[in-house]
């Protein structure tokens, strides 16, 4: 999964907006802008697409032998899928408005 979701950012123009890190049963996938900041609307939209696709993701993947080979192609399907609408909103900078509403805000702030 981890490396398939590389794969994908890669394919689609996205490696130098977002990566699939960490240990493989435990991964986390932030997002960037262009300029290197944080980008909580990319992840945003992402997550929408995933969910629209029946896929939970909040930052990342947790994987556990309860999960086949089936769950892991379906993922990767619906990331697939998902991270286009992503490239396109982000190549038309229409991110914004592919949210179907406001795009997640930080939960930890620095003082």
């Amino acid at each position: 999964l981890q490396d398939g979701y590389n794969a994908i950012a890669s394919e689609l123009g996205l490696a130098t907006n977002t990566a699939c890190i960490g240990l493989p049963p435990h991964t986390v996938a932030p997002f960037s802008d262009d300029a290197g900041e944080d980008s909580l609307a990319l992840r945003s939209l992402l997550q929408q697409e995933l969910a629209r696709r029946g896929i939970l993701y909040l930052v990342g993947f947790n994987i556990c032998y309860a999960h086949s080979d089936e769950d892991v192609d379906i993922t990767l399907r619906a990331l697939r899928e998902s991270m286009q609408v992503v490239a396109d909103a982000k190549n038309n900078n229409r991110i914004e408005e592919a949210l179907a509403g406001p795009a997640a805000e930080a939960v930890f702030r620095k003082a």
